[in-house]
C-alpha cells in the first residue's frame, strides 16, 4: 500500500495550481499527504562564480574585485528566481492543512551531484553556497523518517 505522498512544487503560481489539484486528488482517494517540499526556492551562489554585465559589456573582473575588497571572498549572492504567488507555498500548505516540509534552494551543486550520481548532502557539506540546501534536505529526510512506519 501507499504510506503517503510527498508533493513537490516551485513557488510560482503555475506550479502551485497543479499542486492544489494534486492535494485535492490525494484527499479524494484518501492518500495521506506527508508534506509539501518547495523546490528551487532561492538561488545562492558565490560572488566569485557569477558573471556581471553592464550595457552588454562583461564587467565581471571589475565587479568581483570590488566585492572581494569590500566583503571578502565568501560573499554569497541570493535571488528569488521564481517569485512566490500570494502567501506562497507556506500559505497554500496552511490552507490545505498539510506540512510545509521545507525549501530546497536552486543549487548548481545539487544538479552536479545528481548528474555525477553522488550524494549531495555528503559531497556539499561545508560548501558555503550549499549549506542551507544540505541542512534543508537533511531536515526533510528526518521528518519523513519520523512520519513513515518502520520497514519490516
Amino acid at each position: 500500500g501507499i504510506d503517503g505522498a510527498v508533493v513537490v512544487t516551485t513557488p510560482e503560481e503555475v506550479s502551485m495550481s497543479d499542486v492544489r489539484k494534486e492535494l485535492n486528488f490525494c484527499k479524494k482517494v484518501k492518500v495521506d499527504v506527508l508534506g509539501v517540499v518547495e523546490n528551487m526556492a532561492t538561488f545562492k551562489a558565490s560572488a566569485q562564480k557569477v558573471n556581471f554585465e553592464k550595457g552588454g559589456e562583461d564587467v565581471t573582473d571589475e565587479v568581483r574585485k570590488v566585492l572581494e575588497e569590500k566583503f571578502g571572498p565568501d560573499l554569497l549572492l541570493q535571488s528569488d528566481i521564481f517569485a512566490p504567488s500570494g502567501l506562497g507555498v507556506s500559505g497554500m500548505c496552511t490552507k490545505f492543512s498539510v506540512d510545509h516540509m521545507g525549501k530546497v534552494n536552486l543549487d548548481p551543486n545539487l544538479l552536479k551531484c545528481c548528474e555525477d550520481g553522488v550524494g549531495y548532502t555528503e559531497t556539499c557539506k561545508g560548501k558555503k553556497e550549499s549549506e542551507e540546501g544540505v541542512k534543508s534536505l537533511n531536515a526533510i529526510v528526518d521528518e519523513l523518517v519520523r512520519k513513515l512506519p518502520a520497514g519490516e
